[in-house]
């Protein structure tokens, strides 16, 4: 069993590794070339996606097999088959609005497993799992929608077309930015209002939605 504690305290250790990143490659920028500045950006981008979805993932897997919160709340195990093969498949099934068959999980493969940090799909996912912090989850994850633009950047980065990069203008009612190069510009963009960087704001968010997610039932 993964005590949430446990949990947090590793993505936590893992956020403020990111922002220890962030710094160095924001004061390297001057030293490097423009198209290296890009390149370790996408991949700091992709690093705390990644982190993210895998946080998410083991937040519910552990919320369905039964743990304990930082409150020393206990969320009761779901009752039923609560292998990593069966949940990925509900999961997915959540996703898709398809109805979840008794032994659909048999010959599920981890790759079709759905994107957990994606937030319209977590309220999905969590909607069909319901675990015992359902109630609790839904609250956490729905009060929040600024990943939404991390996603929007990281998928961005990841398929460069110039439908992707035209998919991410709207995204100037929240952030301080002209004519883009390149999706990552937005991620140094500064939040309107706010001195900090986009890429900050996503931060902070994820971290304080982990904190939130993980401190009670």
């Amino acid at each position: 069993m993964l005590h949430l504690g446990k949990l947090y305290s590793k993505f936590d250790s893992r956020c403020n590794s990111y922002s220890v990143r962030i710094d160095a490659l924001k004061s390297n920028q001057s030293n490097i070339q423009p198209w290296e500045f890009n390149y370790q950006t996408e991949v700091l981008i992709s690093d705390i996606w990644q982190n993210w979805c895998h946080f998410t993932r083991k937040l519910l897997f552990s919320s369905c097999r039964g743990t304990v919160a930082r409150d020393g709340s206990v969320i009761i195990t779901r009752s039923g088959d609560n292998t990593w093969k069966r949940l990925g498949y509900e999961a997915k099934q959540g996703v898709m609005q398809r109805n979840a068959s008794p032994n659909g999980h048999a010959n599920f493969m981890i790759r079709k497993e759905p994107t957990w940090g994606d937030m319209d799909c977590a309220i999905k996912i969590i909607l069909r799992l319901q675990p015992s912090n359902e109630s609790h989850l839904l609250s956490t994850y729905g009060s929040f929608s600024l990943l939404k633009d991390l996603q929007l950047i990281r998928n961005a980065c990841a398929h460069k077309n110039i439908e992707t990069i035209s998919s991410i203008y709207p995204l100037a009612s929240r952030y301080n930015f002209g004519v883009l190069k390149n999706a990552t510009q937005v991620a140094w963009a500064t939040a309107i209002g706010s001195n900090d960087y986009a890429i900050e704001e996503w931060l902070f968010e994820m971290n304080l939605i982990a904190d939130l997610a993980t401190s009670n039932l």
